[in-house]
């Protein structure tokens, strides 16, 4: 975060602004994917573990931290008086979320939900947006015979060279996808992937103190890019694959990307979904379709007095993510 915007966002919260979250009735859900000692790789979206605690701090003070499910039981036009509501979610299933996530939530007794993108635990398969991303921001040649168009001499070309073949990439069958993503990683000589999965131990482990799991499909497919016998593979499978495990009912589904539409919705609900989570930003209220809940995009290295702006600008905003940003990390 550029040091202009943290000294901006620290003014406010210390003049008091963010007091407006107290008279806020809208849930909002937070979205993380990975916890991590140091600071972010660029390729993987990650919180340094102890900005996490400080924000898992900051919203224990500020907030009703509560199970996804509860939240959006607390979600009226006007909920009688009491402290705004959150719930803390985690996509894809990186194992930093057990190592460092983990102890945190555990330790300041935090609900969270972790979507599980199924592949990635059994396949050991890094989600194929991650992959791509960790190839193309590590390999140190400059270009691709395939595609002699990217740029990849700078950062800035490499981000917009990712979000280019994802779009491309997002349209290709799940593992034509993936075999695709692995030859581009041999051809640009990027070695084995640094992305590792949650095990199904650590997710029973978790599970069994109270974190809760929910589906982000098989294959990590765009699911607005799929045919409908994809697109019911994707969450059907994936859905089977984390109740097998855990013993107990999957009914959230976060959808790939955040991307969603009435067929994907359709289907969601035909499979048994009764909460779908999207990457559209702001809070949910009495009329948020349940299939299709907004969320709260935490970036990297995120200070406390950041973390309350975004949260109280998240009252006001009830638009789509930033789409470059979503082609960068989800």
């Amino acid at each position: 975060m550029d040091l202009w915007k943290q000294t901006a966002c620290r003014l406010a919260h210390v003049a008091g602004l963010t007091r407006a979250l107290d008279r806020d009735s809208g849930v909002r859900i937070l979205t993380y994917h990975s916890v991590i000692p140091g600071c972010a790789t660029g390729f993987l979206e990650s919180q340094r573990v102890d900005l996490f605690r400080a924000q898992m701090q900051y919203l224990c003070a500020r907030f009703d931290v509560v199970p996804l499910e509860q939240a959006l039981a607390m979600r009226p036009a006007a909920r009688p008086q009491g402290r705004p509501v959150v719930a803390v979610t985690f996509d894809d299933g990186f194992a930093d979320n057990y190592s460092y996530a983990f102890p945190v939530v555990r330790e300041l007794a935090v609900p969270v939900t972790i979507f599980l993108a199924t592949d990635f635990l059994d396949g050991e398969r890094a989600p194929w947006p991650t992959r791509l991303r960790e190839v193309i921001m590590t390999t140190r040649k400059l270009m691709h015979p395939a595609y002699p168009d990217l740029d990849l001499s700078s950062q800035e070309g490499r981000r917009s060279a990712a979000a280019k073949l994802k779009g491309a990439l997002a349209k290709l069958g799940p593992l034509e996808r993936l075999e695709t993503v692995e030859r581009l990683a041999r051809d640009w000589d990027a070695g084995p992937s640094r992305c590792h999965p949650l095990t199904w131990d650590q997710v029973r482990k978790m599970a069994d103190a109270e974190i809760c799991f929910g589906s982000h499909t098989v294959f990590h497919s765009i699911l607005t890019d799929a045919s409908e016998t994809v697109i019911a593979m994707e969450l059907s499978r994936s859905k089977q694959r984390i109740e097998s495990e855990l013993g107990r009912q999957c009914s959230a589904i976060a959808y790939p990307n955040g991307n969603h539409d009435e067929r994907v919705r359709h289907i969601a609900e035909a499979c048994g979904y009764r909460i779908g989570l999207t990457q559209d930003q702001g809070t949910n209220r009495a009329g948020t379709e349940h299939l299709a809940l907004r969320r709260v995009h935490v970036p990297p290295d995120f200070t406390e007095s950041a973390l309350a702006v975004v949260l109280l600008r998240a009252g006001w905003q009830q638009s789509s993510a930033d789409p470059e940003r979503l082609c960068a990390y989800t």
